[in-house]
């Protein structure tokens, strides 16, 4: 009895480590909540794996790591995450720690990372097709519009035609090379593996040469070099432009890049 105790143990042992080790957290790592509540239990689920949620983790609040655990009563294969959340006391405005329960799947599809690019990555993510639809309608209003100042009805004086980026030229070869800068972005984003964008997302950084992985490196280098090359490049379109054609100008660069950006996606 005491000999398949021990074994039972050791496997137990094993697996956990196992679990620990191909994962891009750990205990003492910091989430926060990305919806509007995820239920927890106090409860162990070694004790009880089907017992009732005793608290609701609210969007916005954070919580960190304490222990993962595998529990073998769960036919599912689950693995169970001990996490210390932030929570007030009824009596006093005093921040007191609330040690719960909850499943690692659930845990990781209700909340992110507790720092500022991981949140962003997030939203954007989320929100790509809204974006998308968001400028794609933007470039289409603006290609309308100019097409009907370039073909105004008969009796009608001719307004100044709307410039956008690509279709005009402006005496500047900055967009362009900003086009060059986020063709070349795209292509790099392609051969980062998903382990690697894993990697990224629960341990970024914006510092190219900090990154481990060479492909995020060349793309971080890209981004701020892209940066830069678009504060040059509305720059010289208001330098070249008068004020209103300079804004719709401004107004099709992003329309124009994302559709780039989402054809290229698409189309490799």
């Amino acid at each position: 009895m005491n000999k398949q105790l021990f074994i039972f143990l050791l496997a137990l042992l094993t697996l956990t480590t196992s679990v620990r080790a191909e994962r891009h957290y750990g205990v003492g790592y910091n989430f926060c909540v990305a919806i509007d509540s995820v239920a927890v239990q106090r409860e162990d689920p070694i004790i009880s794996i089907d017992s009732l949620p005793s608290m609701h983790l609210l969007r916005g609040q954070e919580f960190a790591v304490a222990r993962l655990q595998v529990v073998p009563s769960d036919s599912t294969g689950t693995i169970w995450v001990q996490i210390g959340a932030c929570s007030l006391a009824d009596s006093a405005a005093v921040p007191s720690v609330e040690m719960v329960w909850i499943p690692e799947h659930k845990m990781l599809a209700s909340a992110v990372p507790n720092n500022a690019v991981s949140r962003v990555i997030h939203g954007i993510a989320i929100r790509s097709d809204l974006i998308f639809t968001v400028f794609l309608g933007l470039l289409v209003f603006l290609v309308l519009s100019r097409y009907l100042q370039r073909h105004p009805a008969e009796g009608s004086q001719p307004q100044t035609t709307i410039q956008i980026m690509l279709a005009d030229r402006i005496g500047s070869y900055y967009p362009i090379l900003l086009t060059v800068c986020v063709v070349a972005s795209t292509l790099t984003i392609l051969f980062i593996s998903p382990a690697h964008w894993d990697a990224f997302y629960f341990h970024p950084t914006l510092n190219p040469f900090a990154c481990t992985h060479t492909h995020i490196a060349y793309c971080l280098a890209l981004l701020w070099f892209t940066l830069i090359v678009s504060m040059a490049t509305l720059s010289e379109v208001f330098t070249h432009l008068p004020p209103r054609q300079a804004l719709t100008y401004t107004l099709s660069i992003p329309s124009v890049l994302i559709f780039l950006v989402w054809l290229l996606l698409h189309l490799l």
